[in-house]
């Protein structure tokens, strides 16, 4: 099993975006925002415990889109998709709507 390092270096392209949704279960303004924080932090890994071959034909995609990632080896058992955290939160208001904090 490997994990699967991203790289913010033209993260935020169309094309690249467009791969990271194959592997990210959110929409476009998400995975925008998920590429954001990823350039921030410069580097992030965001498949932990996947097989080499998915892992290589992810990166061979990210890399043919424009984008930048390494294979390293994993100590997770199970498969997994990492999300940056952005170290804000939301809190419930009094009306039971989430907001921002």
């Amino acid at each position: 099993m490997v994990d699967v390092k991203v790289y913010g270096d033209n993260i935020t392209s169309v094309k690249v975006l467009r791969v990271l949704r194959t592997v990210l279960p959110v929409d476009l303004k998400q995975v925008t925002a998920i590429a954001n924080d990823i350039e921030t932090a410069q580097v992030f890994t965001l498949l932990q415990g996947v097989s080499e071959a998915y892992a290589t034909a992810f990166i061979n995609e990210l890399e043919e889109a424009g984008g930048k990632a390494k294979l390293c080896s994993s100590v997770c058992e199970e498969p997994s998709v990492c999300m940056p955290l952005s170290e804000s939160r939301r809190r419930w208001n009094k009306l039971g709507m989430l907001v921002d904090a």
